[in-house]
């Protein structure tokens, strides 16, 4: 199974969708579903899945908030993600530490730019003035003030289809 751990951001839902919208005229694939991811697993047995879980559960930590900050984008050979940063928050920089030494054992503070996916360009190298234009200027727009309130984190399955990731929850884990 493929594997990764991330805060739900559907409670946000609504912002979200509206900071997504202005890019609907570009061929891009957009979320179902929003998250924040805190670590990504990738592709593990079922017996290394129940050690994972075994050590998620052991996390302790406190429940925080989290704002939205700014639009941005960044690029692959393969697809242009446009995403929602979030404002510095150390709470958020630890939970994601905690997580990262649960499951690799590495005590290392590791660069974090934690972020929500809006949407994903494929083969963005192709893309019209047009598109380039609705891009520039929709990831110069103001996001109204959002908060999200932490009190736990999932660990979820991904599975990959052409119409996009499905995620079902394996285990929630309070903070």
């Amino acid at each position: 199974m493929r594997l990764f751990v991330a805060i739900d951001c559907e409670a946000i839902k609504d912002e979200l969708l509206l900071a997504q919208k202005q890019f609907t005229l570009l061929k891009a694939r957009f979320p179902k579903c929003f998250h924040l991811t805190l670590h990504f697993i990738g592709e593990v047995n079922k017996e290394e899945t129940e050690t994972i879980k075994k050590k998620l559960s052991e996390i302790k930590a406190a429940s925080f908030w989290f704002k939205l900050s700014q639009l941005g984008a960044f690029a692959s050979y393969s697809q242009k993600v446009i995403w929602c940063g979030v404002e510095e928050s150390e709470p958020l920089i630890q939970l994601h530490h905690k997580i990262n030494k649960a499951i690799t054992g590495d005590d290392r503070l590791r660069k974090y730019t934690p972020h929500i996916t809006l949407a994903r360009i494929k083969k963005h190298q192709k893309m019209t003035e047009t598109e380039k234009r609705i891009l520039d200027v929709g990831l110069k727009k103001e996001l109204g003030q959002c908060s999200l309130k932490v009190n736990h984190f999932i660990l979820y399955e991904s599975t990959i289809t052409p119409q996009g990731p499905i995620y079902r929850v394996v285990k929630e884990y309070p903070v």
